[in-house]
């Protein structure tokens, strides 16, 4: 019972750090398409 305590813990908290990366990710993707487009409209 106190392995699948630990196991439902380890689960959890891998998928909260999936999740935070993954919206880390869309808002640096968001933000060097921003970038790229400033960059592209002086040209």
């Amino acid at each position: 019972m106190g392995r699948l305590l630990i196991a439902e813990q380890w689960l959890f908290e891998l998928t909260a750090s999936i999740l935070c990366i993954s919206s880390v990710a869309e808002v640096t993707e968001s933000g060097e398409v921003y970038e790229s487009e400033v960059v592209s409209e002086p040209e």
